[in-house]
Protein backbone atom coordinates (compact mmCIF):
# COMPACT_ATOMS: atom_id res chain seq x y z
CA UNK A 1 0.00 0.00 0.00
CA UNK A 2 1.50 3.34 -1.04
CA UNK A 3 1.36 6.43 1.12
CA UNK A 4 -1.65 7.86 -0.73
CA UNK A 5 -3.71 4.69 -0.34
CA UNK A 6 -2.77 4.47 3.33
CA UNK A 7 -3.85 8.06 3.88
CA UNK A 8 -7.17 7.39 2.16
CA UNK A 9 -7.76 4.28 4.29
CA UNK A 10 -7.01 6.21 7.46
CA UNK A 11 -9.28 9.05 6.44
CA UNK A 12 -12.14 6.68 5.71
CA UNK A 13 -11.60 4.85 9.00
CA UNK A 14 -11.77 8.12 10.91
CA UNK A 15 -14.85 9.22 8.97
CA UNK A 16 -16.72 6.00 9.73
CA UNK A 17 -15.70 6.18 13.38
CA UNK A 18 -16.98 9.76 13.64
CA UNK A 19 -20.24 8.66 12.00
CA UNK A 20 -20.75 5.97 14.63
CA UNK A 21 -19.86 3.10 12.29
CA UNK A 22 -17.07 1.31 14.18
CA UNK A 23 -17.39 -1.88 12.13
CA UNK A 24 -16.65 -0.08 8.86
CA UNK A 25 -13.86 1.87 10.54
CA UNK A 26 -12.36 -1.41 11.72
CA UNK A 27 -12.39 -2.77 8.17
CA UNK A 28 -10.23 0.11 6.96
CA UNK A 29 -7.86 -0.06 9.94
CA UNK A 30 -7.38 -3.78 9.31
CA UNK A 31 -6.54 -3.03 5.68
CA UNK A 32 -3.88 -0.56 6.81
CA UNK A 33 -2.48 -3.09 9.26
CA UNK A 34 -2.47 -5.91 6.72
CA UNK A 35 -0.21 -3.89 4.46
CA UNK A 36 1.99 -2.60 7.30
CA UNK A 37 2.02 -4.73 10.49
CA UNK A 38 4.28 -2.16 12.15
CA UNK A 39 1.56 0.51 12.03
CA UNK A 40 0.90 0.79 15.75
CA UNK A 41 -1.96 3.27 15.40
CA UNK A 42 -3.89 0.81 13.25
CA UNK A 43 -3.11 -2.02 15.66
CA UNK A 44 -4.49 -0.04 18.60
CA UNK A 45 -7.70 0.82 16.72
CA UNK A 46 -8.23 -2.82 15.72
CA UNK A 47 -7.58 -3.88 19.32
CA UNK A 48 -10.10 -1.37 20.66
CA UNK A 49 -12.81 -2.60 18.29
CA UNK A 50 -12.11 -6.25 19.15
CA UNK A 51 -12.40 -5.45 22.85
CA UNK A 52 -15.62 -3.52 22.29
CA UNK A 53 -16.96 -6.51 20.34
CA UNK A 54 -16.32 -8.87 23.25
CA UNK A 55 -13.08 -10.49 22.08
CA UNK A 56 -10.49 -9.41 24.68
CA UNK A 57 -7.97 -12.11 23.80
CA UNK A 58 -7.96 -11.07 20.15
CA UNK A 59 -7.72 -7.46 21.27
CA UNK A 60 -4.68 -8.22 23.37
CA UNK A 61 -2.99 -9.86 20.38
CA UNK A 62 -3.14 -6.51 18.57
CA UNK A 63 -2.08 -4.58 21.67
CA UNK A 64 0.98 -6.84 21.89
CA UNK A 65 1.65 -6.25 18.21
CA UNK A 66 1.70 -2.51 18.87
CA UNK A 67 4.02 -2.94 21.86
CA UNK A 68 6.34 -5.16 19.82
CA UNK A 69 6.71 -2.32 17.32
CA UNK A 70 7.51 0.26 19.98
CA UNK A 71 4.16 1.63 21.14
CA UNK A 72 4.23 2.67 24.82
CA UNK A 73 1.78 5.37 25.77
CA UNK A 74 -1.15 5.89 28.12
CA UNK A 75 -3.67 4.68 25.52
CA UNK A 76 -1.79 1.41 25.07
CA UNK A 77 -1.52 0.96 28.82
CA UNK A 78 -5.23 1.51 29.40
CA UNK A 79 -6.20 -0.79 26.54
CA UNK A 80 -3.86 -3.54 27.79
CA UNK A 81 -5.29 -3.14 31.29
CA UNK A 82 -8.88 -3.35 30.03
CA UNK A 83 -8.01 -6.48 28.03
CA UNK A 84 -6.59 -8.18 31.12
CA UNK A 85 -9.59 -7.21 33.24
CA UNK A 86 -11.96 -8.50 30.56
CA UNK A 87 -10.01 -11.76 30.28
CA UNK A 88 -10.33 -12.20 34.03
CA UNK A 89 -14.04 -11.68 33.56
CA UNK A 90 -14.80 -10.40 37.03
CA UNK A 91 -14.70 -6.59 36.97
CA UNK A 92 -16.44 -5.26 33.85
CA UNK A 93 -17.28 -1.90 35.42
CA UNK A 94 -13.68 -1.10 36.26
CA UNK A 95 -12.47 -2.27 32.86
CA UNK A 96 -14.61 0.40 31.21
CA UNK A 97 -13.65 3.16 33.63
CA UNK A 98 -11.32 5.98 32.71
CA UNK A 99 -10.79 6.81 36.38
CA UNK A 100 -8.41 3.97 37.24
CA UNK A 101 -5.06 5.50 38.28
CA UNK A 102 -2.17 4.75 35.98
CA UNK A 103 -0.17 3.30 38.85
CA UNK A 104 -2.86 0.74 39.59
CA UNK A 105 -3.05 -0.26 35.93
CA UNK A 106 0.71 -0.80 35.80
CA UNK A 107 0.67 -2.82 39.02
CA UNK A 108 -2.13 -4.96 37.63
CA UNK A 109 -0.23 -5.68 34.42
CA UNK A 110 2.79 -6.71 36.48
CA UNK A 111 0.56 -9.05 38.49
CA UNK A 112 -0.91 -10.58 35.34
CA UNK A 113 2.56 -10.99 33.85
CA UNK A 114 3.68 -12.80 37.00
CA UNK A 115 0.95 -15.42 36.71
CA UNK A 116 2.13 -18.82 35.49
CA UNK A 117 -1.28 -19.83 34.19
CA UNK A 118 -2.00 -19.21 30.51
CA UNK A 119 -5.72 -18.84 31.12
CA UNK A 120 -5.20 -15.09 31.06
CA UNK A 121 -1.87 -14.42 29.33
CA UNK A 122 0.34 -16.48 27.09
CA UNK A 123 4.15 -16.23 27.53
CA UNK A 124 4.74 -13.74 24.72
CA UNK A 125 2.00 -11.48 26.05
CA UNK A 126 3.51 -11.55 29.54
CA UNK A 127 6.89 -10.60 28.11
CA UNK A 128 5.52 -7.72 26.04
CA UNK A 129 3.38 -6.32 28.84
CA UNK A 130 6.43 -6.26 31.08
CA UNK A 131 8.25 -4.37 28.33
CA UNK A 132 5.42 -1.82 28.27
CA UNK A 133 5.57 -1.44 32.05
CA UNK A 134 9.34 -0.98 32.05
CA UNK A 135 9.23 1.59 29.27
CA UNK A 136 6.52 3.59 31.01
CA UNK A 137 8.44 3.41 34.27
CA UNK A 138 11.42 5.05 32.58
CA UNK A 139 9.33 7.65 30.75
CA UNK A 140 7.16 8.51 33.74
CA UNK A 141 9.47 8.04 36.66
CA UNK A 142 7.36 7.39 39.70
CA UNK A 143 4.03 6.94 37.91
CA UNK A 144 4.04 3.18 38.40
CA UNK A 145 3.78 3.35 42.15
CA UNK A 146 0.70 2.46 44.11
CA UNK A 147 -2.28 4.76 44.12
CA UNK A 148 -1.58 7.90 46.10
CA UNK A 149 2.05 8.37 45.06
CA UNK A 150 2.73 11.61 43.25
CA UNK A 151 4.27 11.63 39.81
CA UNK A 152 8.02 11.98 40.13
CA UNK A 153 8.11 10.51 43.64
CA UNK A 154 9.46 7.07 44.43
CA UNK A 155 8.72 4.88 47.44
CA UNK A 156 11.38 5.37 50.11
CA UNK A 157 14.06 2.70 50.19
CA UNK A 158 14.96 1.58 53.69
CA UNK A 159 18.67 1.14 53.01
CA UNK A 160 20.09 2.93 49.99
CA UNK A 161 23.51 1.34 50.34
CA UNK A 162 22.03 -2.15 50.48
CA UNK A 163 19.97 -1.45 47.35
CA UNK A 164 23.06 -0.14 45.59
CA UNK A 165 24.93 -3.31 46.50
CA UNK A 166 22.03 -5.46 45.32
CA UNK A 167 21.98 -3.62 41.99
CA UNK A 168 25.69 -4.34 41.64
CA UNK A 169 25.15 -8.04 42.33
CA UNK A 170 22.37 -8.16 39.74
CA UNK A 171 24.56 -6.43 37.15
CA UNK A 172 27.36 -8.91 37.88
CA UNK A 173 24.99 -11.86 37.45
CA UNK A 174 24.16 -10.72 33.92
CA UNK A 175 27.74 -9.93 32.93
CA UNK A 176 29.18 -12.35 30.43
CA UNK A 177 25.73 -13.63 29.52
CA UNK A 178 24.09 -13.00 26.21
CA UNK A 179 21.48 -10.33 26.83
CA UNK A 180 18.42 -9.77 24.72
CA UNK A 181 17.25 -6.26 23.97
CA UNK A 182 14.66 -6.28 26.75
CA UNK A 183 17.11 -7.37 29.45
CA UNK A 184 19.53 -4.66 28.40
CA UNK A 185 16.70 -2.10 28.52
CA UNK A 186 15.64 -3.33 31.95
CA UNK A 187 19.17 -3.01 33.32
CA UNK A 188 19.28 0.51 31.90
CA UNK A 189 15.99 1.32 33.63
CA UNK A 190 17.42 0.08 36.90
CA UNK A 191 20.51 2.24 36.54
CA UNK A 192 18.28 5.28 36.10
CA UNK A 193 16.04 4.48 39.05
CA UNK A 194 16.80 1.95 41.76
CA UNK A 195 13.19 2.18 42.92
CA UNK A 196 11.78 0.96 39.58
CA UNK A 197 9.98 -2.06 40.95
CA UNK A 198 8.85 -3.35 37.54
CA UNK A 199 12.46 -3.47 36.37
CA UNK A 200 13.51 -5.26 39.55
CA UNK A 201 10.72 -7.77 39.06
CA UNK A 202 11.65 -8.47 35.44
CA UNK A 203 15.27 -9.14 36.42
CA UNK A 204 14.26 -11.22 39.45
CA UNK A 205 12.05 -13.31 37.22
CA UNK A 206 14.96 -13.93 34.86
CA UNK A 207 17.33 -14.73 37.73
CA UNK A 208 14.93 -17.24 39.27
CA UNK A 209 14.46 -19.02 35.96
CA UNK A 210 18.21 -19.29 35.42
CA UNK A 211 19.03 -20.80 38.80
CA UNK A 212 20.07 -17.68 40.76
CA UNK A 213 17.59 -18.38 43.56
CA UNK A 214 19.43 -16.54 46.35
CA UNK A 215 19.83 -13.38 44.30
CA UNK A 216 16.24 -13.60 43.03
CA UNK A 217 15.11 -13.90 46.65
CA UNK A 218 16.77 -10.60 47.53
CA UNK A 219 15.34 -8.92 44.44
CA UNK A 220 11.77 -10.04 45.16
CA UNK A 221 12.18 -9.02 48.80
CA UNK A 222 12.97 -5.51 47.56
CA UNK A 223 9.97 -5.60 45.20
CA UNK A 224 7.77 -6.51 48.16
CA UNK A 225 9.22 -3.61 50.13
CA UNK A 226 8.56 -1.18 47.28
CA UNK A 227 4.99 -2.37 46.69
CA UNK A 228 3.91 -4.08 49.93
CA UNK A 229 0.33 -4.61 48.75
CA UNK A 230 1.42 -6.64 45.71
CA UNK A 231 0.40 -10.29 46.01
CA UNK A 232 2.46 -11.13 42.92
CA UNK A 233 5.70 -9.83 44.36
CA UNK A 234 5.24 -11.68 47.64
CA UNK A 235 4.32 -14.87 45.79
CA UNK A 236 7.54 -14.69 43.81
CA UNK A 237 9.47 -14.02 47.00
CA UNK A 238 8.01 -17.25 48.37
CA UNK A 239 8.95 -19.08 45.18
CA UNK A 240 12.52 -17.83 45.38
CA UNK A 241 12.83 -18.77 49.05
CA UNK A 242 11.54 -22.24 48.27
CA UNK A 243 13.96 -22.59 45.36
CA UNK A 244 16.73 -21.57 47.76
CA UNK A 245 15.65 -24.34 50.20
CA UNK A 246 14.51 -21.77 52.80
CA UNK A 247 11.25 -23.60 53.26
CA UNK A 248 10.29 -22.19 56.64
CA UNK A 249 10.65 -18.62 55.40
CA UNK A 250 8.82 -19.50 52.18
CA UNK A 251 5.95 -20.99 54.18
CA UNK A 252 5.79 -17.84 56.29
CA UNK A 253 5.57 -15.63 53.19
CA UNK A 254 2.90 -17.83 51.60
CA UNK A 255 0.96 -17.85 54.87
CA UNK A 256 1.02 -14.04 55.10
CA UNK A 257 -0.75 -13.87 51.75
CA UNK A 258 -3.91 -15.20 53.43
CA UNK A 259 -4.47 -11.78 54.96
CA UNK A 260 -3.94 -9.80 51.76
CA UNK A 261 -7.05 -8.73 49.82
CA UNK A 262 -7.50 -10.14 46.33
CA UNK A 263 -8.09 -7.44 43.75
CA UNK A 264 -8.30 -9.58 40.62
CA UNK A 265 -8.62 -13.09 39.29
CA UNK A 266 -4.84 -13.14 38.87
CA UNK A 267 -4.52 -12.46 42.59
CA UNK A 268 -6.90 -15.35 43.20
CA UNK A 269 -4.68 -17.65 41.14
CA UNK A 270 -1.68 -16.54 43.16
CA UNK A 271 -3.44 -17.03 46.49
CA UNK A 272 -4.51 -20.52 45.43
CA UNK A 273 -0.93 -21.29 44.43
CA UNK A 274 0.31 -20.08 47.82
CA UNK A 275 -2.10 -22.39 49.65
CA UNK A 276 -1.03 -25.32 47.46
CA UNK A 277 2.62 -24.52 48.15
CA UNK A 278 1.94 -24.54 51.90
CA UNK A 279 0.29 -27.94 51.68
CA UNK A 280 3.22 -29.36 49.74
CA UNK A 281 5.70 -28.05 52.32
CA UNK A 282 4.10 -29.44 55.48
CA UNK A 283 5.82 -32.84 55.46
CA UNK A 284 9.16 -31.24 54.65
CA UNK A 285 8.79 -28.72 57.49
CA UNK A 286 7.84 -31.42 60.00
CA UNK A 287 11.01 -33.27 59.02
CA UNK A 288 12.94 -30.03 59.46
CA UNK A 289 11.73 -29.77 63.07
CA UNK A 290 13.02 -33.29 63.70
CA UNK A 291 16.37 -32.49 62.12
CA UNK A 292 16.67 -29.35 64.22
CA UNK A 293 15.91 -31.32 67.40
CA UNK A 294 18.50 -33.93 66.48
CA UNK A 295 21.02 -31.13 65.93
CA UNK A 296 20.24 -29.66 69.35
CA UNK A 297 18.71 -26.51 67.85
CA UNK A 298 15.45 -26.46 69.80
CA UNK A 299 14.86 -22.76 69.12
CA UNK A 300 14.83 -23.35 65.37
CA UNK A 301 12.63 -26.43 65.72
CA UNK A 302 10.12 -24.42 67.72
CA UNK A 303 10.15 -21.46 65.33
CA UNK A 304 9.29 -23.81 62.46
CA UNK A 305 6.61 -25.51 64.55
CA UNK A 306 4.99 -22.17 65.34
CA UNK A 307 4.65 -21.51 61.61
CA UNK A 308 2.78 -24.74 60.96
CA UNK A 309 1.11 -25.52 64.28
CA UNK A 310 -2.38 -24.59 63.04
CA UNK A 311 -2.18 -26.73 59.92
CA UNK A 312 -4.58 -29.72 60.13
CA UNK A 313 -1.77 -32.20 59.48
CA UNK A 314 0.23 -30.88 62.43
CA UNK A 315 -2.79 -30.59 64.69
CA UNK A 316 -3.53 -34.23 63.96
CA UNK A 317 -0.03 -35.31 65.00
CA UNK A 318 0.68 -34.30 68.64
CA UNK A 319 4.08 -35.99 68.47
CA UNK A 320 5.48 -33.00 66.53
CA UNK A 321 5.02 -30.64 69.47
CA UNK A 322 5.79 -33.29 72.09
CA UNK A 323 9.16 -34.10 70.53
CA UNK A 324 10.25 -30.46 70.60
CA UNK A 325 9.00 -29.84 74.15
CA UNK A 326 10.84 -32.91 75.43
CA UNK A 327 14.09 -31.75 73.84
CA UNK A 328 13.53 -28.26 75.23
CA UNK A 329 12.96 -29.50 78.79
CA UNK A 330 15.92 -31.87 78.55
CA UNK A 331 18.12 -28.86 77.79
CA UNK A 332 16.78 -27.05 80.86
CA UNK A 333 17.31 -30.03 83.16
CA UNK A 334 20.83 -30.59 81.86
CA UNK A 335 21.76 -26.94 82.42
CA UNK A 336 20.30 -27.12 85.94
CA UNK A 337 22.20 -30.29 86.84
CA UNK A 338 25.46 -28.82 85.58
CA UNK A 339 24.85 -25.46 87.28
CA UNK A 340 25.32 -23.61 84.01
CA UNK A 341 24.72 -19.89 83.67
CA UNK A 342 22.30 -20.34 80.77
CA UNK A 343 19.73 -22.21 82.86
CA UNK A 344 17.50 -19.15 83.33
CA UNK A 345 17.15 -18.20 79.63
CA UNK A 346 16.67 -21.85 78.68
CA UNK A 347 13.98 -22.36 81.31
CA UNK A 348 12.27 -19.06 80.42
CA UNK A 349 12.22 -20.08 76.75
CA UNK A 350 10.67 -23.39 77.70
CA UNK A 351 7.95 -21.67 79.73
CA UNK A 352 7.12 -19.56 76.69
CA UNK A 353 6.51 -22.84 74.87
CA UNK A 354 4.81 -24.65 77.75
CA UNK A 355 3.61 -22.07 80.33
CA UNK A 356 2.32 -24.60 82.89
CA UNK A 357 5.41 -26.79 83.00
CA UNK A 358 6.11 -27.40 86.69
CA UNK A 359 9.73 -28.47 86.35
CA UNK A 360 10.70 -25.34 84.43
CA UNK A 361 8.91 -23.13 86.96
CA UNK A 362 10.73 -24.81 89.84
CA UNK A 363 14.11 -24.45 88.16
CA UNK A 364 13.55 -20.76 87.45
CA UNK A 365 12.37 -20.19 91.01
CA UNK A 366 15.44 -21.89 92.49
CA UNK A 367 17.82 -20.14 90.09
CA UNK A 368 16.39 -16.73 90.96
CA UNK A 369 16.62 -17.46 94.68
CA UNK A 370 20.24 -18.54 94.27
CA UNK A 371 20.95 -15.13 92.73
CA UNK A 372 19.10 -13.33 95.55
CA UNK A 373 16.28 -12.23 93.25
CA UNK A 374 13.49 -13.18 95.65
CA UNK A 375 10.90 -10.68 94.43
CA UNK A 376 11.22 -12.04 90.88
CA UNK A 377 10.97 -15.60 92.17
CA UNK A 378 7.62 -15.03 93.94
CA UNK A 379 5.34 -15.50 90.87
CA UNK A 380 6.97 -18.82 89.99
CA UNK A 381 6.46 -20.26 93.48
CA UNK A 382 2.94 -18.84 93.61
CA UNK A 383 2.19 -20.75 90.44
CA UNK A 384 3.72 -23.87 91.97
CA UNK A 385 1.60 -23.52 95.11
CA UNK A 386 -1.54 -23.14 93.01
CA UNK A 387 -0.76 -26.09 90.75
CA UNK A 388 0.50 -28.29 93.61
CA UNK A 389 -1.62 -27.28 96.63
CA UNK A 390 -0.56 -30.40 98.56
CA UNK A 391 3.16 -29.88 97.99
CA UNK A 392 4.69 -28.61 101.24
CA UNK A 393 8.00 -27.68 99.60
CA UNK A 394 6.28 -25.37 97.11
CA UNK A 395 4.60 -23.47 99.95
CA UNK A 396 7.89 -23.38 101.88
CA UNK A 397 9.79 -21.85 98.96
CA UNK A 398 7.03 -19.30 98.50
CA UNK A 399 7.27 -18.43 102.20
CA UNK A 400 11.04 -17.89 101.90
CA UNK A 401 10.66 -15.57 98.91
CA UNK A 402 7.79 -13.61 100.44
CA UNK A 403 9.71 -13.07 103.67
CA UNK A 404 12.79 -11.81 101.82
CA UNK A 405 10.51 -9.62 99.71
CA UNK A 406 9.14 -8.03 102.89
CA UNK A 407 5.66 -9.54 102.65
CA UNK A 408 5.67 -11.00 106.16
CA UNK A 409 1.95 -11.68 106.60
CA UNK A 410 1.77 -13.67 103.39
CA UNK A 411 5.07 -15.39 104.20
CA UNK A 412 3.72 -16.50 107.60
CA UNK A 413 0.56 -17.88 105.95
CA UNK A 414 2.56 -19.85 103.37
CA UNK A 415 4.77 -21.25 106.15
CA UNK A 416 1.66 -22.26 108.09
CA UNK A 417 0.27 -24.15 105.08
CA UNK A 418 3.63 -25.89 104.59
CA UNK A 419 3.60 -27.01 108.23
CA UNK A 420 0.07 -28.32 107.97
CA UNK A 421 1.12 -30.43 105.01
CA UNK A 422 4.40 -31.55 106.63
CA UNK A 423 4.72 -30.87 110.41
CA UNK A 424 8.35 -32.05 110.34
CA UNK A 425 9.43 -29.34 107.89
CA UNK A 426 11.91 -27.44 110.11
CA UNK A 427 12.49 -24.51 107.75
CA UNK A 428 8.76 -23.82 107.64
CA UNK A 429 8.57 -24.00 111.43
CA UNK A 430 11.42 -21.52 111.82
CA UNK A 431 9.84 -19.01 109.41
CA UNK A 432 6.44 -19.37 111.05
CA UNK A 433 7.85 -18.86 114.55
CA UNK A 434 9.94 -15.91 113.47
CA UNK A 435 6.98 -14.15 111.88
CA UNK A 436 4.28 -15.00 114.40
CA UNK A 437 4.90 -12.04 116.76
CA UNK A 438 4.38 -9.54 113.89
CA UNK A 439 1.13 -9.10 112.00
CA UNK A 440 1.97 -6.40 109.50
CA UNK A 441 3.88 -6.07 106.30
CA UNK A 442 7.51 -5.14 106.84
Amino acid sequence: MDATTSTIRRSRAETHAAAGEPGLADTHWRAVLEEDPSDTEAAIHVAAFALMSGFPRNALVYVCLAIRHGRSDAETLRLAYRCCIALEGDRPDESASDEVPEGRMIDHLVACSAAETEEILWPEARRLLLRLVETLSMERKGSSWPEGAETGDNPPLQDGQAVQELAGRVEAAFEGREQDEETAATLSALRLDHAAHAAWFRLGWSLLRTGHAALARDVFALCSELVPESISYRLYLGRALSANAEYDLAYSVFDELRNMPSRSKTDEYHLAEAEAAKRSMITRLILMTRDAVNDGDVARAWSIYELIRHHPVVQGDPSVEARILKASLDQVLEAHREGRGDVLPLAAAHLDREPDNIAAQQIIGMALMAEGRFVEAVPYWESQAEQLPDNALAHLQLAKCLERAGQKVRARESARVALELDPDLKSASIIYSRLTPGDGEG
